[in-house]
């Protein structure tokens, strides 16, 4: 048998924010209006690493394609007041570089035929058709390398931007000829702020023949065999055509 006394919970007092880096205070310092850490609200660690999630997708949305919610900190000071909490955020000290740079894709390689450890290596010049800054890398493509270039949103040039990332994938899966998709960013030596966009994907068995034989019997005393036969073709043309 025992008594438990809960004390009055924390209210926020006052948030600062200190960001050394100014790329980065260029995007958070518009969407702090939109904070759920107000002062006299009630302090919830949740809230708090909801405002940290928030900077992150902030960040990702405007190119900063390292940016984590992890690399920022929260100071608290609760001493000053009664039940009060002072917030301080800032940048902690170990931030690598990159995750504070916008990073711009400068090549976009695609490999059609991909295996499981794919790499240029394997391919020669003759392999490769760039069309609209798209690199199309295989040897008998399934698709035509313009019909992979329309699928693809980000180009040669571009910031990152995971909604043209996830819009490609949507674009790629839709044409219905890969069984297996996907999509990484590889850093370039030397450069902390370029990234190469690399796709990789299997293709789906392209022709199909499906059989089928049994026996049919109607009301007007018809029996006899029943065959079904089909055909399915998924890229006729090399275009994503369906037959």
């Amino acid at each position: 048998s025992y008594a438990l006394t809960v004390g009055r919970a924390y209210r926020v007092d006052s948030v600062q924010y200190f960001w050394k880096d100014s790329l980065v205070a260029r995007v958070i310092q518009p969407i702090r209006q939109s904070t759920r850490l107000l002062p006299g609200k009630r302090y919830e660690l949740d809230a708090v690493k909801a405002e940290r999630q928030r900077w992150q997708n902030a960040l990702r949305d405007a190119g900063f394609y390292y940016a984590r919610g992890e690399d920022y900190l929260f100071l608290a000071d609760t001493v000053a007041g009664d039940h009060q909490v002072n917030l301080l955020a800032k940048l902690k000290d170990d931030v690598p570089r990159n995750h504070l740079t916008p990073q711009r894709i400068v090549a976009i390689n695609v490999y059609q035929n991909a295996e499981a450890q794919d790499s240029s290596r394997r391919y020669s010049a003759t392999d490769t058709i760039t069309v609209g800054g798209v690199n199309t890398i295989c040897r008998d493509c399934p698709l035509r390398p313009k019909i992979i270039d329309e699928a693809f949103v980000p180009a040669a040039g571009d910031l990152y931007n995971p909604l043209a990332h996830k819009k490609t994938l949507q674009r790629l899966a839709d044409y219905n000829t890969f069984r297996y998709i996907a999509m990484s960013y590889d850093p370039v030596e030397g450069n902390d702020s370029s990234l190469v966009l690399n796709a990789f994907m299997q293709p789906r068995l392209r022709r199909r023949f499906e059989g089928e034989l049994g026996l049919s019997y109607n009301s007007a005393d018809y029996f006899g065999p029943n065959v079904k036969l089909a055909y399915v073709n998924r890229n006729l043309l090399r275009g994503a055509e369906l037959l």
